[in-house]
Formats: structure tokens, C-alpha cells, sequence
């Protein structure tokens, strides 16, 4: 961060001075606070005197500890603490009032200035900040629809993962409803790494060898995120996300044992989030990892390029008449021995469940590992297998299917269940209006009553109606229901609708009411709610 303040006189001329300083805000003391130290560097000095003034007069910084800027301890923060600062610093006046300058500790005068775990909000309207963890798609792919890590038996809020597998951390950031000032979690230097102003993310131990590519405890790992996988951001509720992949194959990969990450972002009025917490356990554990995508047929062979939806889902896509390669590749443990044959991946443990058909001759649920083809099998222990799927022959049908891939090495471990969806492209105006035409504009012909669907009129051109049902609030379920739009992009479980045609709309949580629909009992097939599924899931666009 870089600072430039001018002071001006007009005595016998105009005199102009301007002092350049350059310092950080990467490292909050561990194990409580010093009184003074407002950039959070762990020393009391001249950078914190103007790292408060740039936060009460130019807006340009957040404060990570309202109490550790109160250099006065008087219960605010005002043009009192840098002057206190200075005085302390050049005069000789009296130090900050405990915790420090010299120790951290806790704040022992209770005032309304928050500091817990380096956290603090300079608005009434702070954003939300949530995360979680999640298995870890390969290099190249797009990260939207992941699969996160299952919890302890013992804590569900607590993730776990295998020492040597590879996992991603995901940070969501959520505007306040009053200000809606975005999070803006890419450095506008650099936008394939996160922003240190925007973004805070440490852990209570180092994770890995810091000095083999880890990281020490208490650092800042946001200029880790983003390097290989996507920021994702929504243009209509103005959330972001941004992610941090970690291989279990480099030394950022932790050891055994549990992790706790401390977790805030600072939104464009630099109000900061109130800090989260996530838990982490790390498993003494040689289970292999699975990772799988989707290349392009050129001429019958792969094209070598990784496909990605380009609309944001982070699914496997492919249009409606394409033939296209699934690959998926089975890996050793990343701090296991390749060479050792009880880590080495057992190829008869190979199992593939599809939730729709993917080629003919399949069926729904079934394991579909006999239509696959083992490639190669690869010094470092890797083993890949391919199957060529056919959009054009209409198996797999418009819509989304759902793949779980397993495996187990010599020794019997298996990997975690990872899943991941395969995209066929699904219409609009061929596939999902044509149902709305068969199955509800009897009754949905003009503006209808019907409670949650009132602006609901399924007369009205595709383009038309999707609007009127995309990222519309739905007025049938309570307040707080968990499915509040009727059609939420990307989002199936979210979708009012869905739940409605789905006969889920009494669930605890959507907290719905009325009947099934369609009113009349003419419910929609497994086929069409396929086709509506996939719509949702692959961002309800207009095509």
C-alpha cells in the first residue's frame, strides 16, 4: 500500500511537502491485539498514524481492529488516536493504554469496537461472508458446482479431507441489502490473483512447509486465490466468489491434524464482513484423488482442449448434436510413494454411476464403467480411461446428468465422492416451453390468481415469459424460505418453481403452501423434469 500525504504553506511562498510511505497490512498479531497498531503489522509506528487518518478522512482503507486503532482507549476512533500515536512516538508521552504497544492481548475495557480475530466493520451495513471446502476439479477446468467436503461424525461443521488430497476453499462474499456495495475479491493489478484489500483469509497453523511453498500462520492467503481457478460473480445479487485450489501434491498441502481458517472480505465502502470461521480436519489417509472433464471430438479424436460452461454453471457442456470425450484420470495420493504398490490405483475398483443415460444401452443409476476404455496407465501412478459420448444420437438426451467416479488403491482405500455434471444442452424454446404449453397454459393463459405465480403468464412468447419467471421473487413461500425466486440461475434447489413442479414445496425450508402443480394432477414425467432441471441448472438462458 502506498500512501502520499502534502502539507501546504503560505508564508513567504508556497511551499509544498509530500511524504510517500510504503508499507503493509498482511500479517494480524496472533493472540490478541496492540494498542496503536492500526495497519496490523505487529509494530506501533508512523505507518499506523496515517493508516488511521487515511481511514477518518480519504476512505481509502478498512480497518481489520477498531480496538487496536483506538490508540486512546476511549471507545472511538477519532483525530485523537494518530494524534495520541504521535505524541507517544516523538514526544515522549504516554504509551497506548494496555494491550501494548509492547504485547497483544485483549482489549480490557469494554467499549462497542470489535476486534475478534482481526475482524471489525467501519459501516452499520456490513457484508456477509460465507465459505466452505470443496474436492478440487482439475487444472483448467471452471469451478461453479462443486462438491463439498463431507463433515466429521462427530462435528458436521467441520470438513474433513485426507492428508494428500486435493481440495479448494471457496469465499463468498454477499453485498448488505441496504448498501449493495460489491465485494470485489480480484486485484485490478493482477485479476488472476485475489485482492489483499478485499479479501482476508489466514489459518492458526502453517499450512504446509513454509519453506517449500507453504504458507506461515497468520498470513494473508488471498494473493493465493484465483491462480488457476475462476472468480465467479452474480450481475443481479452482486455475490462473488473466489477460490483458493490446493494440491495435495505441493508443499502448500497440509499435514495431519486440524486447521482453522479465519475468514473476512471488505466490500467497495471498505465496511468489513464480521469474521467467519471454518474448521478443517486433516486425515492421516492415502486415499486417491479422481478427476475427470471433457474434451471436444475433432475427427473422432480429442481436441486436447478442456471444456468448460462458458455460462458460469462449471459443468461438462456440449450441444445437442456433438460427440465429445469423457476423460477421467485416477491419481496416487499426493504425499504417498507412487512406486509403493499399496498406494498404487487398483483398476478393478473402477466404478462410474450416471443419474441419466449417457450412452445406449444404459440406464439411470447404473454403473456404466463396462462402456469405458482404459487409456494408459503413467509413471507417477496416474490411470486414465475415456469414453466417447454422443449428443447426436440421443443418448444422452437434452439435460443434465449427474457422474460419480470411485476408485481404490492396492490397499483398499477409496476416494471421496466426487461428482460433477455433464451438460447437454437444453432449449428453451424447443424443450422447456414446450412443456409449459402442454402441461400448464390451461390454466396459466392470462394473468392468473394462482398465489406465487400471480405474474405468471404462460400465453406470452419465450422470451417474454422467461423473463417474468427468472430471478423473480416468488410471493408463496414464507419469509426466509430457502427457495425465494421462482427460477434461480444455476440454482435448482433455490427455485421455487422447480419445487412447486417437483412437489417439494412443503419441505422444511422452502416453506411453501398450496398444492402440486400442475393443479390438475397432470404432474410433469421424469423426461420433463429432466429438461426443466437442466434448463435451471445450466443458467435458465434464453436460447
Amino acid at each position: 500500500m502506498s500512501t502520499i500525504f502534502c502539507f501546504v504553506s503560505n508564508g513567504f511562498g508556497i511551499a509544498t511537502l509530500c511524504v510517500l510511505l510504503l508499507f503493509t497490512q498482511d500479517e494480524v498479531v496472533a493472540g490478541g491485539f496492540l494498542r496503536g497498531d492500526s495497519a496490523q503489522d505487529g509494530n506501533v509506528d508512523v505507518n499506523d498514524v496515517f493508516t488511521t487518518l487515511e481511514y477518518l478522512y480519504l476512505g481509502t482503507t478498512a480497518l481489520t481492529c477498531l480496538d487496536a486503532a483506538d490508540a486512546n482507549d476511549d471507545g472511538a476512533v477519532d483525530i485523537v488516536d494518530p494524534l495520541w500515536t504521535i505524541f507517544y512516538l516523538f514526544v515522549g508521552a504516554a504509551s497506548p493504554p494496555d494491550p501494548g504497544p509492547d504485547s497483544p492481548g485483549e482489549d480490557p475495557t469494554p467499549d462497542d469496537l470489535d476486534c475478534e480475530a482481526g475482524g471489525g466493520s467501519t459501516t452499520e451495513n456490513p457484508p456477509t461472508t460465507t465459505a466452505w471446502l470443496e474436492w478440487a476439479p482439475p487444472i483448467g477446468t471452471r469451478e461453479r458446482q462443486g462438491n463439498r467436503l463431507a463433515g466429521s461424525a462427530g462435528d458436521p461443521a467441520i470438513a474433513e479431507v485426507g492428508s494428500g488430497v486435493s481440495f479448494v476453499l471457496i469465499v463468498q462474499a454477499i453485498p448488505s441489502f441496504v448498501t449493495f456495495s460489491a465485494v470485489t475479491m480480484a486485484s485490478d493489478a493482477d485479476p488472476r490473483v485475489g485482492d489483499p484489500a478485499s479479501l482476508r483469509v489466514t489459518v492458526d497453523r502453517d499450512l504446509g512447509d513454509p519453506l517449500l511453498g507453504g504458507v506461515a500462520a497468520g498470513e494473508n492467503l488471498a494473493p493465493l486465490f484465483l491462480n488457476d481457478i475462476d472468480l465467479w460473480e452474480d450481475p443481479i445479487r452482486l455475490e462473488s466468489r473466489a477460490a483458493l485450489r490446493i494440491d495435495g501434491a505441493t508443499g502448500l498441502a497440509p499435514d495431519p491434524g486440524r486447521y482453522v481458517f479465519t475468514i473476512s472480505t471488505v466490500d467497495d465502502l471498505c465496511s468489513s464482513s464480521p469474521p467467519i470461521q471454518l474448521a478443517l480436519d486433516v486425515l492421516d489417509s492415502a486415499e486417491p484423488e479422481v478427476h475427470f472433464w471433457l474434451e471436444g471430438d475433432n475427427g473422432g479424436s480429442p481436441d486436447g482442449v478442456m471444456r468448460s460452461a462458458s455460462g458460469g454453471s462449471g459443468g461438462l457442456p456440449m450441444g445437442p448434436n456433438e460427440s465429445a470425450h469423457l476423460f477421467i484420470e485416477a491419481r496416487p495420493n499426493g504425499k504417498a510413494n507412487p512406486q509403493d504398490p499399496a498406494f498404487a490405483i487398483d483398476e478393478s475398483s473402477f466404478a462410474v454411476s450416471a443419474s441419466w443415460p449417457v450412452v445406449a444401452g444404459s440406464s439411470a443409476g447404473e454403473d456404466i464403467v463396462g462402456f469405458f476404455t482404459m487409456m494408459s496407465r503413467m509413471s507417477d501412478g496416474r490411470v486414465l480411461w475415456s469414453l466417447l459420448v454422443d449428443s447426436a444420437s440421443g443418448v444422452p438426451s437434452a439435460g443434465n446428468v449427474r457422474l460419480s467416479p470411485t476408485v481404490a488403491t492396492n490397499s483398499g482405500v477409496s476416494s471421496g465422492e466426487v461428482t460433477r455434471v455433464l451438460e447437454v444442452e437444453v432449449s428453451y424454446a424447443e424443450d422447456v416451453q414446450v412443456i409449459w404449453n402442454d402441461k400448464c397454459s390451461a390454466c396459466h393463459d392470462n394473468v392468473s390468481t394462482f398465489q406465487g405465480l400471480e405474474i405468471v403468464n404462460l400465453s406470452l412468447t419465450p422470451s417474454l415469459l422467461r423473463r417474468n419467471i427468472v430471478n423473480v421473487f416468488a410471493s408463496q413461500p414464507g419469509f426466509g424460505s430457502t427457495a425465494p425466486l421462482l427460477v434461480w440461475p444455476h440454482e435448482t434447489s433455490k427455485s421455487y418453481l422447480w419445487h412447486k413442479l417437483k412437489g417439494t414445496h412443503l419441505l422444511e425450508g422452502v416453506l411453501g403452501s398450496g398444492f402440486q402443480m400442475p393443479a390438475d394432477g397432470n404432474f410433469l414425467d421424469d423426461v420433463e423434469l429432466h429438461l426443466v432441471e437442466g434448463w435451471i441448472g445450466q443458467g435458465a438462458v434464453d436460447n
